[in-house]
């Protein structure tokens, strides 16, 4: 699944796709790990009943930890996460196939390093968008330093918009 080390990326390049069936073992530690004791993490009955969820629902947190995930296990271990943003569309619950995708959406070589925007969608099994992400995430030039050693102004972070998100999917 990673990409060549040292490689520049390549706009609209496909990231290979992983699915996970989520159980309901992933929302509860996601929610135990993050320390998010709200009952909609946990409580099957109390969603259902008092909420009007289908079941539980993965948190915000355990999303943007699998998403980070997704992201650099394309990248391998130099890439390094610098922003993410994403839209919750509908929840993740358990029983879903729930499949990451995405694509290079912009590249921009930095003086440290390959600055890459990354598009991802998570989808359930019937190709319904439940999380929509952008990913900014920093990749070695050849040559180069590894982008986890940069700090401070070493590491310059450009300002692009994650503001995309706010438009619904078609």
């Amino acid at each position: 699944m990673m990409r060549p080390a040292g490689t520049p990326p390549i706009v609209g390049t496909a990231l290979p796709t992983r699915t996970v069936v989520i159980s309901p073992v992933h929302i509860v530690a996601g929610a135990i790990a993050t320390r998010d004791w709200r009952p909609q993490h946990h409580d099957r009955q109390q969603c259902v009943e008092v909420y009007g969820l289908p079941d539980i629902i993965m948190n915000t947190p355990t999303q943007a930890g699998w998403i980070a995930s997704y992201a650099t296990l394309w990248s391998g271990p130099p890439g390094r996460v610098a922003r993410i943003g994403f839209q919750m569309r509908r929840p993740i619950i358990p029983g879903l196939d729930l499949t990451f995708s995405g694509t290079i959406e912009a590249a921009r070589e930095g003086e440290a390093c390959w600055w890459t925007r990354l598009a991802i969608a998570l989808t359930d099994g019937d190709g319904i968008v439940r999380t929509e992400s952008r990913a900014l995430i920093a990749l070695p030039r050849a040559g180069g330093p590894q982008p986890w050693r940069l700090r401070g102004a070493d590491f310059p972070v450009p300002s692009w918009d994650l503001a995309e998100l706010r438009e619904p999917v078609a």
